[in-house]
C-alpha cells in the first residue's frame, strides 16, 4: 500500500506478486548473461563438460511450512509420488549414469527419496547418483518462495544454486518420460556458447493457458 497525498492506494498482493516474479527473472537472466560474458571471455567451449556420459537433472520438491492439515498432507503426498513416477521413468529409460540433484527446504524430503530408489531392481539403482541441495532465495525475493506453491519459482534462481553445473535437465514432479532422456541431454550438443536455455511445451495445455511456466527446461 502507498500513501500519495494523503490518500491510501491499495495495491493488490497477487499484482505485487507477478512484478517480483517478472523482476526475479529478469535478475536472472542478467546473471546468466553476466556469466556467459565472462566464460567466453575465459575461453570457455560449452561442450567441454556436455560430452561427459552421465545425465543430470534437477527436481525441487519443498515442503514449505508444514501443517497437519488435510489439504498439506494430501498435496506433499502428491508431490512425493509424482516425484517418484517422474525419478523413475527417467532413470529406467536413460542408458547412461544419471545424477539426480534434489532441491529442497528440507532434508526429509531428500531422505524420503533415498528410501524409495533403494527399493529399485538393482540395474535402475546402479546409474543413480542422489545429491541434496538447499533452497536459495536472494533477500530481496524471499517472497517468491511462497508464489503457487512453496519453492515453484526456484527454477529461476537455479544458475545460482547449481554453480557448478554447466547444464541441467529440470523437470516438474509430474513429468513422466516416454523415451530416454539421454535424446534430451544430447540437445545441448547442438547449443553454441550465446544459448543458454530451451524449453519443451506442454503438450496437454490448452492453447489459451499461456501464464504457465514450461515443466522441462534445459
Amino acid at each position: 500500500m502507498f500513501h500519495h497525498r494523503g490518500s491510501v492506494i491499495r495495491i493488490p498482493i497477487s499484482n505485487l506478486c507477478y512484478v517480483l516474479a517478472i523482476c526475479g527473472t529478469i535478475y536472472v537472466f542478467l546473471q546468466i548473461y553476466l556469466d556467459l560474458i565472462q566464460r567466453e571471455s575465459a575461453g570457455y567451449s560449452v561442450h567441454l563438460r556436455i560430452n561427459r556420459k552421465e545425465v543430470v537433472a534437477v527436481m525441487v520438491l519443498c515442503e514449505g511450512t508444514p501443517d497437519n492439515s488435510t489439504s498439506f498432507l494430501m498435496d506433499i503426498s502428491r508431490q512425493f509420488f509424482q516425484a517418484h513416477v517422474a525419478m523413475k521413468s527417467f532413470i529406467y529409460l536413460s542408458n547412461q549414469p544419471v545424477k539426480f540433484i534434489i532441491v529442497s527446504d528440507s532434508q526429509t524430503v531428500f531422505k524420503k527419496i533415498e528410501a524409495f530408489s533403494e527399493a529399485w531392481p538393482y540395474e535402475q539403482k546402479s546409474k543413480l547418483t542422489l545429491q541434496f541441495v538447499s533452497d536459495f532465495y536472494p533477500d530481496e525475493f524471499k517472497e517468491l518462495k511462497k508464489l503457487f506453491r512453496p519453492c515453484a519459482t526456484q527454477k529461476l534462481f537455479a544458475d545460482q544454486i547449481l554453480p557448478e553445473e554447466d547444464a541441467v535437465i529440470y523437470i516438474d514432479t509430474d513429468v513422466i518420460f516416454m523415451r530416454s532422456p539421454v535424446q534430451l541431454w544430447d540437445e545441448f550438443k547442438r547449443f553454441d556458447d550465446k544459448q543458454m536455455m530451451a524449453a519443451a511445451t506442454p503438450t496437454w495445455m490448452s492453447v489459451k493457458r499461456k501464464d504457465d511456466a514450461p515443466q522441462v527446461l534445459l
